[in-house]
């Protein structure tokens, strides 16, 4: 019985440590229109490339990713000329539980960056809008390193006041000198994982399931001494 006992305390103890979640917020600008992965479906979330949309995310892992589409429908539609007009994605990201920090860099702060996003052409495009639901998942999507524009303040854009100034707007490597459809629609890719030691170090509070999980061995432990006659 008091192996039983201990087996579920041990249980609970690992669960209390992996059960919990780090809140991210970030700052996501897209020239022009920006969408994000659902994880069914692409969802438009800012047609305003001068106002940063904010977003939240509960992050459980270190193998988190989450995923950004650009278009870019500024310039002359045309497939025989070339669009001058640069695109870009900028995004900053904060880890806001306490002590929290991110697994791609040890820091509580994420800036879109040539080191730790990736970039890849939408591989159903018509002129930078969206023809199909492809899940960024699939094997279709060419992930290669992004290319930098340079920091918040610079290039045609100027200061976008509530992104973080160090962050890069970065955009495929043919920005500004490709076909109007090879150039005016990507897709960003960014692991948004916590490091595992930083949230397993911190007192968390239980999640749901942790506190299913208590309810749970507390009444095995009630059964088993009454079929038991355990007694002190």
């Amino acid at each position: 019985m008091k192996k039983i006992v201990g087996a579920l305390f041990a249980a609970l103890i690992i669960n209390c440590g992996l059960a919990h979640a780090d809140v991210i917020t970030g700052a996501l600008t897209g020239d022009n229109n920006l969408y994000m992965w659902t994880g069914s479906a692409w969802q438009e979330i800012s047609t305003n490339w001068q106002s940063p949309v904010t977003e939240t995310f509960t992050v459980t892992s270190p193998t988190d990713n989450v995923y950004f589409a650009v278009t870019n429908n500024a310039g002359t539609l045309s497939s025989n000329l070339k669009d001058q007009n640069p695109a870009g994605f900028l995004a900053s990201f904060t880890d806001t539980t306490t002590n929290g920090t991110f697994y791609q860099n040890g820091s509580s702060t994420l800036l879109s960056n040539t080191s730790n996003f990736e970039v890849s052409k939408n591989p159903v495009l018509d002129y930078g809008y969206f023809l199909a639901n492809v899940n960024p998942n699939s094997s279709l999507y060419k992930w290669t390193t992004p290319t930098s524009e340079g920091v918040n303040g610079s290039g045609v854009w100027g200061n976008i006041p509530s992104e973080n100034s160090s962050a890069d707007w970065i955009w495929t490597k043919n920005d500004s000198g490709d076909y109007y459809t090879e150039d005016n629609f990507a897709v960003f890719e960014v692991n948004l994982g916590v490091t595992n030691t930083g949230s397993r170090d911190r007192l968390l509070t239980p999640e749901p399931t942790t506190l299913l999980l208590f309810a749970f061995a507390g009444a095995l432990i009630v059964l088993l001494r009454k079929r038991l006659g355990f007694a002190r």
